[in-house]
């Protein structure tokens, strides 16, 4: 059981633990979740291009909306457009992890807890 002196010494040390103060730090701390960015509430991650987002956001002007239901209708099709295009870099990595020698199973009889052991044990008793 926890004393109440370290009861009380964890509130105080967690008064000290405010966070980040700079807007720089905040920003730092945002991404600390973003694994694969493929439920990030932001359109462009930070490792993304900005160029080429806005390249594909162009092509709002080409679908040439009428009102602000269609504009919306748009925007909404050029971050799902984006989105879909990091599911593809995902899906490539975790490919590219998946075949990777590292990630490869050990030869049967090679591994040190291999069912192949030499050891001979009676039936009923565990083996040593």
């Amino acid at each position: 059981m926890t004393s109440k002196r370290r009861i009380a010494a964890n509130r105080e040390n967690a008064k000290k633990s405010t966070g980040p103060k700079t807007a720089e730090g905040k920003a730092r701390v945002a991404q600390n979740a973003v694994v694969s960015g493929l439920l990030s509430r932001e359109t462009l991650l930070p490792d993304e291009d900005p160029q080429a987002l806005e390249m594909l956001a162009e092509t709002e002007a080409a679908w040439k909306p009428e009102g602000p239901q269609e504009l919306v209708l748009v925007k909404m099709m050029v971050r799902a457009l984006w989105r879909l295009g990091r599911v593809g870099r995902v899906e490539a990595g975790i490919s590219a992890v998946a075949h990777s020698p590292a990630s490869r199973p050990a030869p049967p009889g090679r591994s040190a807890t291999s069912k192949g052991s030499t050891r001979r044990h009676r039936r009923g008793s565990p083996p040593r």
